[in-house]
């Protein structure tokens, strides 16, 4: 199906539940639309991984929010024992989305899942940045050094409509600002734009870990994007963890 295809039936509640029905036993794809000729991608892929389809087409060659989460989805390795890297392409859909569920029942399954799914708590501990990227444009004939540089880190959620409310009442920032319903930001550090320490904790709660994802964006007081990572928070471990940044342009690992 095409994305304007789809968006128009999941306007409509009974087509939604039968699009959900059909995707439990067969597959469905669904690709950008023609008219996105800049080879832009969907705003948000969870729209569509709610609803069960298998795939969901991304224009690779623009690393936008789209692609970051379509990457963040299926970027968990293959094997959990710490002996590759390599991820498989395939993620098991949640629990409650395989078993086979009539149309005239959808309403109250999902009602039941709701009210039954346990409410998941997430603390987060932001340390420091370690030997970050410095840009080209930092150097000594326009008297930038990473030395005398301010930085912050951007947090964001995303997940489904259904579960916004509930990360956006429970987020909570120690060290930082909350700027927008699942949104903030750590304070400045200030000078070092090589090794800061934020120390910053970031804590939410979530029903769906499997469709809620953080992103993480590490900026100049000016604006500039240092780097940037997505994560899915279902694969997170508990302990101490690196984070490898991208370039927000290309998406590309530093």
């Amino acid at each position: 199906l095409s994305e304007k295809q789809l968006n128009e039936m999941k306007e409509e509640t009974l087509t939604r539940y039968f699009i959900d029905k059909h995707n439990r036993r067969f597959f469905m794809r669904i690709y950008p639309h023609a008219f996105r000729y800049k080879s832009t991608n969907f705003n948000n892929p969870l729209e569509y991984w709610e609803l069960g389809v298998q795939m969901v087409a991304i224009n690779w060659q623009t690393n936008d929010l789209g692609q970051c989460l379509n990457i963040a989805m299926f970027k968990q390795p293959i094997s959990n024992d710490g002996t590759t890297q390599w991820n498989s392409g395939y993620v098991l859909k949640p629990e409650f989305m395989l078993p086979k569920v009539k149309v005239k029942e959808m309403k109250q399954f999902y009602a039941n899942v709701d009210k039954n799914m346990p409410v998941v708590t997430y603390e987060i501990d932001l340390i420091s940045g370690h030997l970050l990227n410095k840009p080209d444009h930092w150097n000594i004939s326009n008297n930038i050094h990473a030395a005398d540089v301010d930085l912050v880190v951007e947090y964001e959620i995303f997940t489904i409509k259904k579960n916004e409310s509930l990360i956006g009442n429970s987020l909570n920032l120690k060290n930082g600002t909350k700027i927008g319903t699942c949104k903030g930001q750590t304070k400045y550090f200030r000078d070092n734009g090589i090794c800061p320490i934020w120390n910053s904790k970031l804590t939410f709660q979530t029903k769906y870990p499997e469709f809620t994802f953080l992103s993480f964006k590490v900026k100049t007081r000016d604006g500039y994007n240092l780097g940037e990572c997505y994560v899915k928070v279902y694969d997170l471990k508990q302990g101490y963890r690196h984070i490898p940044l991208n370039n927000a342009a290309t998406g590309e690992n530093f």
